[in-house]
């Protein structure tokens, strides 16, 4: 009887690759399936955030309004849009809140602080005048008496 060689149908080269598109195939899947689970039905909730009535200078605050977003709606600094309505860090607002369409502070909203007025420093530093110095031959004791260092006068 005469041997009969037996190829195998998939090389080893041919598994690799094989492999391969099939970890590609089933990625692809899991993807898709994901993709899909995360699309809700019916239609997207969407809010009006068309700009105001031209002239408009007061706005009413609604649920889920940021104080940035209106500023930004409106064309306005958000840093000074929140200083002429009186709202400090951390800009807190309010559904039903009115807010001035300004970002320019009112009048009688300024605050005025008061001016310090401060004294006018020398222009040269005082020194203290040179205390002779004893000869330690005939000075019984230097020690015994030492000048005081000069102080700032007040």
């Amino acid at each position: 009887m005469a041997a009969v060689q037996v190829r195998p149908a998939v090389t080893p080269k041919k598994a690799v690759g094989l492999c391969r598109w099939v970890r590609a195939l089933v990625l692809t899947g899991f993807l898709a399936a994901f993709l899909t689970a995360c699309v809700a039905p019916g239609s997207p909730v969407v809010t009006d955030r068309s700009l105001g009535k031209p002239g408009q200078t007061t706005y009413t605050v609604a649920r889920g309004d940021t104080l940035y977003s209106i500023a930004w709606r409106f064309n306005l600094d958000y840093r000074r849009f929140a200083a002429a309505n009186q709202i400090d860090a951390p800009f807190t607002i309010y559904p039903g809140q009115e807010l001035r369409l300004t970002d320019v502070p009112p009048a009688a909203a300024k605050i005025t602080r008061p001016t310090a007025t401060v004294a006018k420093a020398p222009s040269k530093p005082q020194v203290a005048p040179k205390q002779p110095v004893a000869n330690p031959k005939t000075a019984k004791s230097s020690a015994a008496r030492r000048p005081e260092p000069a102080r700032p006068a007040t």
